[in-house]
């Protein structure tokens, strides 16, 4: 199993339709990637593409892959330029670009996939790197996390859970947690730069709860 038939639903109802970038992903960005105009970067599960916007206006070469037909429909409508840069493909599977990239990233996408399909996205992720590549992952959920435990464990693989009932990621398909070997594991063959554990406790509105998340940077060694 790789991409979740739940997120083409999400999208083609428009339950989730982000026009910002995010802040996290712009922060670490300028902190351990700034990259010349024009380099060639791609983003692995764009959804409707709202971190183009950011890396459009500073001048980078645009890419993504995402395996919604919907979302691919909503970002190219958008961002009609973009058109033979935004791929519809299962990115655990295949990077549909001839050419590698000095950037690659992610911001809460990989994280929806299993142990055995985030191993393959990684291999990936380096064959397509070039050798001075960085990849930047957002958002990927913390074993930490109060989701932990809303779901199913799927069979032989104790680190990613099924059948959400609760919180951000309730019938999204699969839901991989981390905790940082987790995460150095499946990016065995990087260097790590940075990780930061992100702990947010919501006291209000009720009932409380506990969204923890995972921020890294790595080099390709």
């Amino acid at each position: 199993m790789s991409f979740s038939t739940e997120w083409e639903d999400c999208y083609k109802a428009k339950r989730q339709v982000n026009n910002w970038p995010f802040t996290d992903l712009i922060s670490t960005y300028y902190q351990y990637a700034r990259l010349e105009k024009g380099a060639p970067i791609l983003e692995m599960g764009f959804g409707t593409a709202p971190n183009a916007t950011f890396f459009n206006t500073i001048g980078l070469n645009y890419h993504g892959i995402e395996g919604s037909e919907s979302a691919v429909t909503y970002a190219t409508k958008k961002y009609p330029e973009l058109k033979d840069r935004l791929a519809l493909a299962d990115f655990t599977k295949e990077i549909p670009f001839d050419k590698k990239f000095k950037l690659i990233f992610d911001r809460g996408s990989l994280s929806h996939n299993s142990s055995k399909a985030l191993e393959r996205c990684a291999e990936l992720i380096y064959d397509h790197l070039t050798d001075d590549g960085v990849f930047i992952g957002i958002d990927w959920f913390s074993s930490s996390s109060d989701l932990v435990d809303k779901g199913v464990y799927k069979s032989k693989d104790k680190r990613t859970m099924t059948q959400m009932h609760e919180g951000c990621a309730a019938n999204l398909g699969e839901v991989h947690f981390s905790d940082k070997m987790d995460l150095m594991e499946i990016f065995h063959k990087f260097k790590f730069i940075m990780i930061t554990h992100k702990i947010i406790n919501h006291e209000y509105p009720l009932p409380a709860h506990k969204d923890a998340r995972w921020d890294f940077v790595i080099h390709k060694s």
